[in-house]
């Protein structure tokens, strides 16, 4: 696992360590701390605030130009975005599916039976994460699959 440290790091693919993760929400393991940033920067980075503040830098954070909704620039990698990392990888551990197929559209016939089921990809509705993120993401709708 390699962490971002507010500085750009190239290869970067966790926003938090497990030490650091400890403290808010116990023990998560690498594996889910970095599932926990693909999945964040996955559904909210075309959303974030301002812009990557290095071509080679290995996750959409840190940035440059970006301040939350009070005004106040978002350096490094924001409280905000490592707690929700930490919450993310807690829901991983436990086994909730972030990725869960829906029903879109659903068919029955029953004589001479017929059945279509339709499913629709997307990602999880989160509540929680979705507050957490609200102060580092633009006004817009979070993409869900």
């Amino acid at each position: 696992m390699i962490v971002e440290t507010g500085n750009g790091v190239v290869g970067a693919n966790s926003y938090l360590s497990v030490a650091d993760a400890e403290p808010i929400v116990g023990s998560v393991s690498e594996e889910h701390l970095i599932k926990a940033t693909r999945y964040l920067d996955s559904v909210y980075g075309s959303l974030y605030r301002g812009y990557r503040a290095h071509a080679e830098q290995g996750l959409l954070w840190p940035r440059v130009y970006a301040v939350d909704t009070d005004g106040f620039a978002l350096c490094g990698v924001p409280r905000r975005l490592k707690e929700a990392t930490a919450e993310v990888a807690l829901m991983i551990s436990q086994g909730q599916d972030l990725y869960p197929d829906s029903i879109k559209s659903e068919e029955v016939t029953v004589g001479p039976i017929r059945t279509k089921t339709e499913f629709q990809s997307g990602s999880a509705e989160l509540p929680k994460i979705e507050a957490m993120m609200e102060m580092l993401i633009k006004s817009g709708k979070v993409r869900r699959g």
